[in-house]
């Protein structure tokens, strides 16, 4: 006798196939979430880490940078360690000062420390040997400009707009802009005050730059007062190049008064220096760097000193070439037994 067949016949087979593919998915979804939670956890972690180390490599800067004499162009570190620096015995000479001590030069040389495994490199720069947007001659700023913004750039236009956004008058420069011009355009009127952040710059018509202009900006000017022009021998050499030196009548000649000399390049640095702190994780290649400056206030009875934080952001190592690593002179603590 012929069986009749069941309704659900052949059901449980795609049915177990559909479970056993909803689990799978699940399964793979979990794992995938599991990791992203790791990876995220993981992030935080190495982040803290990464502030911690720039946080204590901040805190002995401070403390050389308040405490250590002045010499030369830079900081009395004390008795030379390591004598693997890039300065020549010439040069050190040249600064009056003895070959037996280390000198922390103020024209953007690096110096490391090494924190739990973490490599830490710190470049002190015066602020003297900086562009000041708030106090240098126009024809500087726009020197700078020219070499940093590209040929693009006009920087005639945006030197004026700045000039008229900072000064306390309301008469308009030449291809410059004063409120009625940031009024057509549904800007935020001008300040007429200096700027007190670099960042402020993107509040000048037309100053709307890109972040790697940004980042040109950062590493070469300053809105803290300084000389209607920099400091030949505090500049770093992206600043030497970018003013292109050998070109310009920047340097001072010998025919110019000794009072001159004296006033425009004073014997030590300023009392305010800026540091760029770089952590790169070699396992990882990817970092933080903090920029601050530090300005001594020795007339102020209440606060020794006055800490600006620049910026803070993340990077990764191909970002930066600093050179050989071994060729970087490390910060001599003797008081620091980890270092």
């Amino acid at each position: 006798m012929k069986r009749l067949r069941s309704p659900t016949a052949g059901f449980v087979l795609p049915y177990v196939l559909a479970v056993i593919v909803i689990l799978s998915l699940i399964t793979v979804l979990g794992a995938e979430v599991l990791r992203r939670s790791v990876s995220s956890a993981t992030a935080i972690e190495s982040k803290y880490r990464y502030n911690q180390a720039l946080d204590r490599s901040e805190r002995i800067v401070m403390h050389l940078f308040l405490k250590s004499p002045m010499a030369g162009t830079g900081l009395r570190l004390g008795q030379a360690a390591d004598r693997r620096q890039n300065r020549s015995a010439e040069n050190i000479q040249d600064l009056g000062v003895s070959q037996d001590e280390d000198i922390w030069l103020a024209n953007g040389t690096w110096r490391q420390l090494n924190l739990d495994g973490l490599n830490v490199y710190i470049m002190y720069q015066d602020v003297a040997g900086l562009i000041s947007l708030n106090f240098a001659d126009t024809d500087i700023i726009e020197r700078a400009l020219a070499s940093g913004l590209g040929e693009d750039a006009d920087v005639a236009s945006l030197t004026a707009k700045l000039v008229d956004y900072r000064d306390t008058d309301t008469r308009r420069s030449f291809q410059g802009g004063e409120r009625a011009d940031y009024r057509l355009k549904r800007l935020p009127p001008p300040t007429n005050s200096s700027l007190r952040t670099l960042k402020e710059t993107s509040r000048v018509m037309d100053w709307g730059l890109s972040s790697p202009q940004l980042d040109f900006l950062t590493r070469n000017f300053t809105v803290l007062f300084g000389a209607s022009r920099p400091i030949e021998s505090r500049m770093q050499a992206e600043t030497k190049n970018i003013l292109n030196l050998a070109q310009t009548d920047l340097e001072l000649t010998r025919s110019e008064s000794l009072l001159q000399e004296e006033l425009l390049s004073p014997p030590y640095p300023s009392e305010t220096g800026r540091f760029t702190f770089l952590l790169i994780d070699p396992n990882t290649g990817a970092g933080l760097e903090r920029i601050i400056e530090i300005q001594r206030q020795s007339g102020s009875a209440d606060q020794a000193f006055y800490r600006r934080l620049i910026t803070q952001d993340t990077v990764i190592s191909e970002d930066y070439v600093i050179g050989d690593s071994d060729e970087i002179a490390k910060l001599p603590l003797p008081w620091a037994s980890n270092n």
